[in-house]
């Protein structure tokens, strides 16, 4: 993305580009009240221009929510004819609409298109024309825009207004031959309805019964991992038993082996429950079958690039200890702002995979992030979307998976600036719901690894750590690698020098562990939390397991 971040490109990172989080619920005011300072002048190239200063003002008194102010800085601005007059003519747009001026809002934009008919800022007028339309009823027939952008965001509003329609909209589109990226974005908004129609086609394209030009098995898979399961053959919601590996260790970290049922007890909601079925794994136990596999993730979307050269290093010497050969099965993925990308399969050739990584070195060079609060956005977007990628294709595998992630993870956005509506709220508890489900379900458990040493942000993450029982409760941190890794009984592990110690540490939990099952008390309604905890009659001894689940009906 390029550094130039104006309203409805800024929408396509945190909202449609979000398939993860209830971002994708803001329209684009609400997305770039979030954080507009960010956008302001930053990063362009009129910076300098007499009237930079003024206009600065103006992007002030729009943080602040000062809309009669904004209107006449920007009239002002506009005015002087100079290098941010066009600019000045969308914001001051932007305030009228804010202020309930909608009529203002549309001849401000008029006005902008007239004087200024190859400005950069005329796409976010039709943005805000997309809006205003929509807000009175009256919203923007999605074919009538080239821009694939604002044909998305007029989906969007034709879709609150209209669904029967739009989904004739959806369903032409998926069937031609456009981008699989726009054919993705379109999958994320249909997602977002609850109607019967609207699960209904999403299953349908999810089972190849609504044919894509190409065929994408892409989009199919994309499509199950938003419907979550239902409405899919052999989907499998919290019905029935559920199984928990959990892993137990000393006072020193080390797993501990040897234990029994009787050594047990599960908690469900502060009540015991009863353990239907237990099983040891490891030294002096039966051998897991498929055994567990070890999934290292280079994560090269978050971390500066001297730090991916030193991570890499610290990844192969890990892969190296005992000449190579490895305790467990091991495949490596690398995270770059083109996707997730799967360099290896399991193995345990240690040695093979340490020769694999050392040739990323010039991959890694061409690796560019954006900046900002917009480039915080993206990266957000691409881990969350890699992490439940992976945890829907590791859900059709059977067996038990570590997944070290290395580096910090994605942005928290732990900002009291990001205040996300009532509907937004909703989708990040969704997100959240779908997410975990998922990585319980495919029997994943995450790890965080790091380097470099402690900062203010290291330990950020421990208070969002209490399991989120409704929308009202929910936080962008939640989404966070590290309470990913503490909720599915994995390990936070650094930040210090020896990542190849940290990555060794957390593949010890691969060697004993134990598994058992229970029954989930009847839910009272859909997505009802229920914290969980296994403890072990030794004092002295800790065990980590999932924190909780989502009940169904």
């Amino acid at each position: 993305m390029k550094a130039k971040c104006t309203a409805y490109s800024a929408l396509f990172v945190a909202l449609l580009f979000l398939p993860a989080a209830g971002l994708a619920q803001l329209t684009p005011r609400q997305s770039l009240d979030l954080s507009l300072a960010a956008v302001g002048i930053e990063n362009d190239p009129a910076s300098s221009a007499p009237d930079s200063s003024l206009y600065a003002d103006g992007t002030r008194a729009i943080n602040e929510g000062r809309w009669n102010d904004a209107v006449a800085i920007f009239a002002k601005v506009a005015g002087q004819r100079q290098a941010h007059a066009d600019g000045a003519l969308y914001w001051k747009a932007y305030a009228e609409n804010k202020q309930g001026l909608s009529k203002s809002a549309l001849s401000t934009c008029v006005e902008l298109s007239r004087t200024y008919p190859k400005s950069r800022w005329i796409d976010e007028c039709k943005a805000l024309k997309i809006e205003i339309r929509a807000k009175s009823g009256r919203p923007v027939e999605p074919e009538a825009e080239s821009n694939e952008n604002l044909k998305l965001l007029a989906l969007n509003s034709l879709m609150q207004k209209d669904e029967p329609r739009a989904l004739g909209e959806i369903q032409q589109i998926m069937q031609d031959d456009r981008s699989e990226e726009l054919k993705e974005k379109i999958l994320f908004i249909l997602s977002q309805s609850r109607s019967p129609q609207a699960r209904q086609m999403l299953a349908q394209i999810a089972q190849g019964k609504v044919n894509s030009i190409p065929p994408s098995p892409s989009l199919q898979a994309r499509a199950a991992t938003l419907l979550g399961g239902d409405g899919l053959p052999g989907s499998s919601a919290t019905r029935g038993s559920l199984t928990l590996d959990v892993v137990v260790t000393d006072k020193s970290g080390n797993p501990v082996h040897g234990l029994e049922l009787k050594d047990f007890t599960l908690l469900d909601n502060g009540q015991p429950s009863k353990i239907l079925s237990f099983q040891a794994f490891g030294e002096g136990a039966q051998k897991a079958n498929p055994p567990v596999e070890v999934i290292l993730l280079l994560d090269t979307v978050n971390e500066p690039f001297q730090q991916i050269s030193i991570t890499r290093q610290q990844i192969a010497n890990f892969l190296l200890r005992n000449g190579g050969h490895l305790a467990a099965p091991v495949s490596l993925m690398v995270l770059t702002n083109q996707g997730l990308d799967i360099q290896h399969r399991p193995t345990y050739d240690g040695n093979g995979l340490a020769q694999n990584i050392s040739h990323l070195d010039n991959q890694l060079r061409t690796i560019n992030r954006s900046g900002g609060f917009w480039g915080a956005s993206e990266r957000w977007d691409l881990s969350l979307r890699a992490l439940e990628n992976i945890a829907a294709t590791e859900a059709t595998k059977p067996g038990r998976k570590l997944l070290i992630w290395t580096g910090n993870g994605w942005p928290l956005f732990d900002n009291p600036m990001i205040d996300s509506t009532n509907k937004g709220m909703e989708q990040d508890f969704d997100a959240l719901v779908r997410l975990t489900t998922r990585l319980r379900e495919a029997r994943i458990s995450v790890y965080s690894v790091s380097l470099g040493q402690p900062n203010m942000g290291t330990f950020l993450y421990k208070g969002f750590l209490k399991g989120v029982k409704k929308p009202a409760k929910m936080n962008l941190p939640n989404l966070g690698l590290k309470v990913f890794a503490v909720e599915t009984g994995g390990r936070v592990e650094g930040p210090d020098n020896d990542m190849a110690a940290q990555i060794n540490l957390c593949v010890q939990d691969a060697g004993a562990y134990y598994s058992l099952s229970f029954d989930p008390p009847r839910a009272n309604g859909a997505n009802e939390y229920h914290d969980l905890k296994v403890l072990v009659d030794n004092p002295a001894l800790t065990a980590r397991t999932s924190t909780g689940y989502y009940n169904q009906p």
